[in-house]
């Protein structure tokens, strides 16, 4: 298969496009589960703090609790992932879906 090369105008669109996601979707600065109240704590660019109970995350049930602490958040904060698992959630998904 050869590869497709993108046009400096499809490159340049992609990045307004991206801009225009990191700018308008909700991002995370910081994940972390919280044990003790069996919790995943996201804090937002925005300085927003959520607390999702693990039960409403259905990626993570039956998943122990010691493979919780090793949820990283991409750079750009939109996904927080467990990799052990190949399991990826959205922020942005997440929180909507918590509020519904």
């Amino acid at each position: 298969m050869s590869e497709r090369k993108l046009s400096a105008t499809e490159y340049a669109a992609a990045l307004a496009r991206g801009q225009k996601e990191a700018n308008t979707e909700i991002r995370a600065r910081a994940a972390q589960y919280l044990p003790l109240r069996d919790v995943l704590k996201i804090d937002t660019r925005s300085g927003a703090c959520f607390l999702i109970p693990r039960s409403f995350i259905q990626a993570l049930q039956g998943i122990a609790v010691a493979e919780l602490f090793e949820l990283v958040l991409w750079p750009d904060g939109a996904v927080i992932e467990l990799k052990a698992r190949d399991i990826q959630i959205s922020v942005a998904g997440l929180l909507q879906a918590a509020f519904h």
